[in-house]
């Protein structure tokens, strides 16, 4: 890809800004799409926006056609103790856009692309550490997706759909030249693919199930970082499912609830754990050493009158990080166990609505243990979205 075309989509898809989505969910952000994340992401099983493919593609049979573009604005806050000095990343306010498109082939037949970003960074104003040789550390991982879409219904109030998922991405890590033997390499840029299959029932007029499984997204080797990410280059996006339900008290009130598993041990990079027996970029050499998380999701939206929809909702799990494996986290400090959101959504006419979106992460701080101590991360983040919604 020409250097430019590659700084512009970068620009335009996630902006320039350094940060980490660090949620609950680790590189992931608490669902995708505005309407989504004010209900905590509990949205498995129920459509409500073109941003469906990002979370269960089976969602797409059920919004009809429409358009929903978005954007979001993360601000992270880290701060990493190493052996008694605290090093916190610079204030910084990423945006991260959004983009779907559902189109009504026929009653059975719905096709449609969503897409999203997911990644997350640092950028310290100094050498993390202090460690001499170095220059000020700044690291970036940001995968940039895009997902065409089919579903088929059947028997009116059944789905099953298929997604394609193909992905840009970029890593960058600067600042650990003594570590690694090598000057700053720059920022690399690798293709990836994947795909995501979901199901959606309307069981009654009241309640619905639904569940989705995501493959790992699997990268071109990174070369330019050969000699520091595991098996001389290899980062991949872990392997996610989940299911959910949903229950319809009145025609005004939805209530859901989700169940999501994130395998992080699988994907080389993310979830290579410390060793320290062999060099790094060995075959089994030391990554991010992220765990397996169970997360739950509960959310819920309310019809307040014919203009005003509001939603709540929030996201528990166990934080990826382990208290065995913090010494790489000052890289990707995705602590957080926990994330609170709040959601509102203005109907401008019949056709048009504009959704806004908060997401709130309490601080969590890991305890460095063997290997890792003295090395003690936290962080808290919030997160704010807007978009816009046309129905055709």
């Amino acid at each position: 890809m020409n250097p430019v075309a590659k700084h512009l989509l970068f620009t335009c898809l996630t902006g320039v800004a350094p940060s980490f989505c660090g949620a609950v969910t680790g590189i992931y952000l608490t669902g995708y799409g505005t309407q989504e994340q004010g209900m905590g992401g509990a949205t498995i099983a129920v459509g409500q926006s073109a941003m469906a493919a990002a979370t269960n593609p089976a969602g797409m049979a059920f919004v009809g056609e429409r358009l929903d573009a978005g954007m979001g604005a993360l601000l992270p806050h880290s701060t990493t103790e190493s052996y008694g000095v605290n090093y916190s990343i610079d204030p910084s306010a990423a945006p991260f856009l959004e983009l779907g498109y559902s189109h009504v082939i026929n009653d059975s037949i719905t096709v449609g692309i969503s897409s999203w970003a997911s990644g997350g960074g640092t950028k310290y104003g100094s050498p993390f550490g202090g460690i001499p040789g170095n220059s000020a550390t700044e690291s970036q991982g940001v995968f940039v997706h895009f997902a065409p879409t089919v579903s088929y219904r059947f028997a009116e109030s059944h789905a099953l759909a298929l997604s394609v998922v193909g992905s840009v991405a970029t890593f960058r890590l600067d600042g650990i030249e003594a570590q690694s033997g090598q000057q700053n390499r720059g920022r690399d840029w690798e293709p990836g693919y994947g795909i995501k299959a979901g199901w959606l029932s309307q069981a009654t007029d009241q309640l619905s199930f639904g569940a989705f499984y995501a493959s790992k997204i699997l990268y071109s080797r990174f070369e330019k970082y050969g000699r520091i990410l595991p098996n001389g280059g290899d980062l991949e996006e872990p392997e996610h499912w989940g299911v959910g339900v949903a229950f319809k008290p009145s025609t005004d009130t939805l209530l859901a609830f989700d169940y999501l598993r994130y395998n992080y041990s699988r994907a080389k990079g993310f979830g290579n754990r410390l060793n320290f027996s062999v060099p790094l970029g060995s075959e089994d050499g030391s990554g991010f050493g992220l765990r397996d998380i169970n997360v739950f999701r509960i959310g819920g939206s309310y019809n307040v009158s014919a203009k005003w929809t509001v939603r709540g909702g929030a996201e528990l799990g166990n934080s990826p990080v382990t208290s065995d494996n913090t010494l790489f986290t000052f890289l990707m400090p995705v602590t957080p166990d926990k994330t609170f959101t709040l959601g509102a959504t203005y109907h401008l006419d019949m056709s048009s609505d504009i959704s806004l979106a908060y997401a709130y992460s309490p601080t969590k701080r890991i305890e460095g243990t063997g290997v890792s101590t003295g090395v003690n991360p936290e962080a808290h983040l919030h997160y704010f979205g807007v978009s816009y919604s046309m129905k055709f």
